[in-house]
């Protein structure tokens, strides 16, 4: 499966992995092998933190090149659509809860329920809900053992 990004999103995920490639990842080799040389291999502390920093980098350039090696760039502030589609930032309802909120459908490597309007992935069960659905219909979306209605109010852009 794809991974769906923004134009923005591949910029700036190419710029991240330039970074770990080019300059984070021989920082902690250079560390490494300053901690190395300093003497006891035991109880070298800055070794073992430079160590994990290593495998979280090379853990995040993986996961990076995995994202750079199969995407596909989410057309967004085309015009709007009548149907929810991946890039679409849609005004959604729940009618039992008498609430509303704005949510944009986007690839994984830029979900982030934080931001305003909250940026969902496409493959969560929210977005799932609701992809291909219009302004009016409403949804019963299941998660493990429950389940809720939303109502799509509006497609936004």
């Amino acid at each position: 499966m794809a991974n769906y990004i923004t134009t923005q999103g591949l910029v700036d995920i190419q710029k991240e992995y330039e970074a770990i490639v080019n300059v984070r990842i021989p920082e902690v080799l250079t560390g490494l092998t300053e901690a190395l040389s300093a003497g006891d291999l035991k109880e070298n502390s800055a070794r073992d933190v430079l160590l994990v920093e290593q495998q979280r980098l090379n853990a995040e350039k993986v996961r990076i090149e995995s994202i750079l090696n199969d995407y596909e760039i989410i057309q967004e502030n085309a015009e709007i659509s009548k149907t929810i589609r991946i890039g679409s930032t849609v005004k959604i309802a729940y009618p039992d809860e008498k609430k509303e909120f704005s949510v944009h459908i986007t690839g994984n490597s830029e979900a982030n329920a934080l931001d305003i309007p909250a940026r969902i992935a496409n493959d969560s069960p929210l977005a799932q809900g609701i992809l291909g659905k219009k302004a009016g219909d409403s949804v019963v979306i299941r998660i493990k053992n429950n389940k809720f209605t939303v109502k799509v109010v509006e497609i936004l852009e």
